[in-house]
C-alpha cells in the first residue's frame, strides 16, 4: 500500500474515533463510552489487519509459506510426470527441472 494511502487511512480512522463520542453523546447518554470503545477498537483493528495483509509475501510468521507451496507443486508435477523423486533430494532448492 502506498505511504500516502496509509497515512490517509490512519488519520481518517483516528479522527473518526476522536469525533465519534461527540456525535453519540446525545443519543446514547451513559452507554456512549462503551459503544465508542467498541467501534473504535473495531476500526483500529481493521487498520492493523490491513497493514498486515498488505504484503503477504515475505519471511514473517504470518506471511504465506511460498517455499512450501512451491515444493508441493514441484512434488506434484514430478509425480504426474512420473519422474523419480530422487532428483528432488539432490537439489532441494530447485523448483525447475534442468
Amino acid at each position: 500500500m502506498p505511504f500516502a494511502y496509509s497515512v490517509l487511512l490512519h488519520r481518517t480512522v483516528y479522527l473518526y474515533c476522536f469525533w465519534l463520542p461527540f456525535g453519540l453523546v446525545d443519543s446514547l447518554d451513559w452507554m456512549m463510552p462503551l459503544i465508542v470503545l467498541l467501534i473504535s477498537y473495531t476500526f483500529i483493528a481493521l487498520d492493523a489487519i490491513i497493514q498486515e495483509i498488505a504484503e503477504p509475501f515475505g519471511e514473517e510468521d504470518n506471511d504465506l509459506a511460498l517455499n512450501s507451496i512451491c515444493r508441493t507443486i514441484e512434488f506434484s508435477i514430478f509425480e504426474q510426470a512420473e519422474i523419480p523423486q530422487g532428483e528432488l533430494i539432490k537439489k532441494p532448492d530447485s523448483y525447475f527441472v534442468d
